[in-house]
This record gives C-alpha cells, sequence and structure tokens, in this order.
C-alpha cells in the first residue's frame, strides 16, 4: 500500500512538472519567437550575425566549462544540502574566470569573424557569466523534487524582461543593441529572483572532498558537454568564417525557427525524464515502461510540429518575416529533418545519465562529432561551397546515430529496437500522410499569399495528422488522455 501511495505521489508529481515545464518553455521560446519576428523586421540579417557571434563565445564558455555539479545534485538520491555552498562556490568563481577570458579573446573573435563591431558586442554580453554565477544554487531542489512551479516564476521574469526590452529598443534604437541589452537585463533579473524564491542563501566554502564526489559523476558531463559545443556551435563557427556574417544570420534564423518548437516538446520531457528516471533506476520495468511512454509522447508531437514547418516555411517566411529573408527557406527545411531526430536522441541522454552511465552520450557524441564535421568541410572545400550543405550533413548525420543510441538503450534497459521502431511508427506514417496532403493543398494555390491561408493549411495540417493518427490507432489519444488523468489524479 505504501508503495503505491509512493508511486501515486510520484506520478502527479510528474504531471505537475511536466505542466510547469511546458508552461515555462513555451511560455518562453513563445515570446522568442516573437521577439525574433518583431525583431527581424526591424534589424538586419548582419545584426542578428553579430550577436550570434558573441552569443557563441560566451556560450561556448560557458557549456566548455560546465562542471555537471547540477546533473550530479539532481541524480544523488541522498540529501544534497551539505554540497551546494562547494557547487556554488565553484560556480562563482568560474563566471569570474570566464568573464576576464571574454575580455582577452574580444579582440580577437572580431579579427576571427572579421566585424569590429563583434568586440564590444561580446564583451558586454560577457557579463552574463557573470550573472549565472551569482544565481542562487538552491533552485537545483525545484529540479530535484519536481517542483517546477517556482522554478516557472523566476525564469519567465527574466524572459519577459528581456523580450520587452529588445521589442522596445528594437523600435526606438532599430539596431544590434536592442538584442543585446535585453539579453543582459534579464538574466539581471532572472539573479536576482532566483534569491528571492528559494530560502537557501549559498556562502563561499569549497569542501575539497564534496567537490571530489561531485566531479567523480560530473566529470562526464563536463567532458560530454565540451564535445556537444563542437557537435552543436561549430557550424556556426564554419558559416561565419567560411561565408558572410549575413550568412550566419540567415542561418541562426532559420535554426532558431525550424528548432525550437520541436526541440522546446522535447525539453520539456527531458528536464522532467532525468529526475523521474532517477528515481525509478532500481525499478527496471517501470523505468522500461516509463521510457516507452516518454518516446511515444515526445513524437507524438515532435513529428507533426517538424513536418509542419517543413511544410508551410515559404508562406511563413514571406509573410511573417518579409522578403529579405527568403534565403532561409531550405536551411529551414533541412533543419526541420534534424529537430525531428534531435527530438528522439534527447530522450537517451535523460536515460543514460539517471542510468549512471554519463559517459555513453559523451563517447558518442565525440565519435559523431568527429565524422559531421570532417564530412562537412571536406564536402565545402572540394565539392559544393553552398550554406545548404551545412544542415543537410547535420542532419543526415544525427539520422545515423539513431540506430547505435537504439541499440545502446536495448542493452541497458532490455527495450528490443523492434519495439521502440514501431512505439514511433505511428507518429511517422501519420506525419508523412500530413505534409502530403497539406503540400496537396498548396499546390492548387488557393488564397494566394496571405495570413488567412497561412492559418488555414496550419489547421488543416492538424486536421490530417489527428484523423490519420485516429484511423492508424483510435486508441492512442486516448491512452495518452488517461495517463494524463492518471498522473493528474
Amino acid at each position: 500500500m505504501e508503495n503505491s501511495d509512493s508511486d501515486s505521489e510520484l506520478k502527479s508529481k510528474i504531471f505537475q512538472s511536466t505542466f510547469w515545464v511546458s508552461v515555462l518553455n513555451y511560455g518562453e521560446r513563445g515570446l522568442s519567437v516573437v521577439k525574433l519576428v518583431v525583431l527581424a523586421n526591424f534589424l538586419t540579417p548582419r545584426d542578428f550575425g553579430i550577436v550570434g557571434i558573441a552569443l557563441l563565445v560566451t556560450g561556448s564558455l560557458q557549456r566548455i566549462s560546465n562542471f555537471g555539479f547540477h546533473q550530479a545534485l539532481i541524480q544523488r538520491q541522498e540529501d544534497i544540502e551539505p554540497y551546494l555552498d562547494t557547487a556554488w562556490t565553484v560556480r562563482l568563481l568560474r563566471g569570474v574566470a570566464l568573464f576576464l577570458i571574454v575580455l582577452v579573446i574580444a579582440p580577437f573573435v572580431a579579427t576571427f569573424f572579421e566585424e569590429p563591431r563583434a568586440e564590444i558586442v561580446t564583451v558586454v554580453l560577457g557579463v552574463s557569466v557573470l550573472l549565472t554565477g551569482l544565481t542562487n544554487i538552491g533552485v537545483v531542489y525545484f529540479k530535484k523534487d519536481l517542483e517546477y512551479k517556482r522554478f516557472v516564476l523566476y525564469n519567465t521574469g527574466g524572459s519577459f524582461v528581456d523580450f520587452s526590452l529588445a521589442v522596445i529598443l528594437a523600435v526606438t534604437l532599430g539596431n544590434v543593441w536592442a538584442l543585446v541589452y535585453g539579453y543582459i537585463a534579464g538574466n539581471v533579473v532572472r539573479m536576482v529572483l532566483s534569491h528571492l524564491v528559494h530560502p537557501y542563501n549559498p556562502s563561499l566554502n569549497l569542501d575539497m572532498e564534496k567537490l571530489r564526489e561531485l566531479f567523480d559523476f560530473g566529470k562526464w558531463i563536463l567532458a560530454d558537454s565540451a564535445v556537444n559545443l563542437v557537435n552543436t556551435q561549430a557550424d556556426d563557427i564554419i558559416v561565419g568564417r567560411m561565408f558572410t556574417i549575413g550568412a550566419l544570420g540567415y542561418y541562426q534564423m532559420a535554426y532558431r525557427i525550424a528548432n525550437l518548437p520541436v526541440t522546446e516538446v522535447s525539453h520539456v520531457v527531458s528536464s522532467v525524464a532525468l529526475p523521474t528516471y532517477s528515481k525509478l533506476q532500481n525499478r527496471p520495468e517501470e523505468l522500461r515502461q516509463g521510457f516507452r511512454k516518454v518516446v511515444d509522447y515526445t513524437t507524438v508531437l515532435t513529428f507533426p510540429i517538424a513536418g509542419g514547418i517543413f511544410v508551410i516555411a515559404p508562406e511563413f517566411v514571406s509573410l511573417v518575416l518579409g522578403s529579405d529573408w527568403t534565403p532561409i527557406i531550405p536551411l529551414m527545411r533541412a533543419l526541420c529533418v534534424l529537430a525531428a531526430v534531435r527530438s528522439i536522441v534527447a530522450n537517451f541522454g535523460s536515460l543514460y545519465q539517471a542510468s549512471d552511465n554519463p559517459d555513453i552520450m559523451f563517447r558518442l557524441a565525440a565519435i559523431f562529432t568527429a565524422t559531421k564535421y570532417i564530412s562537412m568541410l571536406s564536402i565545402l572545400a572540394f565539392w559544393i561551397d553552398e550554406l545548404l550543405v551545412v544542415p543537410l550533413v547535420i542532419g543526415f548525420n544525427a539520422l545515423i546515430s539513431l540506430p547505435v543510441h537504439l541499440f545502446i538503450v536495448y542493452k541497458i534497459t532490455g527495450i528490443r529496437i523492434s519495439s521502440i521502431v514501431r512505439t514511433m511508427g505511428t507518429q511517422m506514417l501519420a506525419t508523412t500522410l500530413m505534409v502530403a496532403g497539406v503540400y496537396a493543398v498548396k499546390t492548387q494555390g488557393v488564397g494566394g499569399d496571405s495570413y488567412l491561408k497561412l492559418i488555414s493549411l496550419i489547421l488543416l495540417g492538424i486536421l490530417f495528422y489527428t484523423m490519420v493518427i485516429l484511423a492508424i490507432d483510435k486508441d492512442k489519444l486516448y491512452k495518452i488522455r488517461e495517463d494524463i488523468v492518471e498522473a493528474k489524479a
């Protein structure tokens, strides 16, 4: 009876956490997309490219120095309070060190990309790494204990300030500083709110024994972050260096629009999955059932979103962003494939970490990162010098990594590859038919280019997809609803 109550409480926490993480991510990303759309009408692709360079530098430094302490704290099943001051002290010292590094390398960054304005923008955005170091470490409890409501409150406050200030400055200034000041203001608000929403008061204290314990787990997160940095950011460096800053602006805009809606679904799920899997790591059958459901529920949303963006890309770009952004259409379509695959792979990373195998993601990322960029640079240098090569190579590389991940999941959990493929099969077929149906309607040329046509195509796609899902597996949506109701109860 006690175990049943515990399971019921866990399911309830999972549902509530998923709801609040959804609110956080879709609220934040909704604001982000609106901000991009508004700013795209006031700023140039070159402006976006300059900020992209600065964020590439600051983001890369943060990721390559990610010691994985947050994940280590979440994964630990015992009391974590004795570890918090050590984790916070290391993060604060890291923030100071990274800011000093930004000051030193900013001139070289501007020279490398042949963009003088990148120097001052990089320095100003470097303040964000200091703010991250000052954030209250106590907020890790919100994730560990699946209490995301307060986590949402402190995070969305910063996002709203970022959005509001960036839009106001875009209208009044009409230059790159709208993006910069909005980003910094959002981080200031998040840092302040982190100390208001959680009572823990961190202090400077470095316990070497606690540090060694955290690093024993976190070292693989650090290694994976370093490889993942190259895996996800080297394409920006290649585009910015081999093409132009304007091309980088196009590429990053295409990447955000094609990936944001899809990857945020998987981010919502994986954020909740790590602490959930960690609680189930000694209950293998429930872990297997949970993993299959996570894959099913993720792809039932991510596949049609990716397919929908693929098929309506021309209408969306011409109507919402304007004619200056039409070069991103083929890039968006190629990146949609990548987004769909990444939404699956994101589930594997949480499983590896929760099952105490954080090294697996690092090893696989190292192998596939090397093959991806060797092939990309070879094609660009000796065969086809086109920007479209970049997303095509990335998407193909992600696709061929799937069988490897599926095999490793089988070895860890015993879930057969065919079982996972069957889980996603209905969504794959329904998405394919949805894309074909919407494309067939588009070719009739009804409605010209108008917002009414764009909205109609989106609604038509939703209808197509839902009808096919119901025709193939009429119980799927009902089962999902049942699980949600059960978890909510």
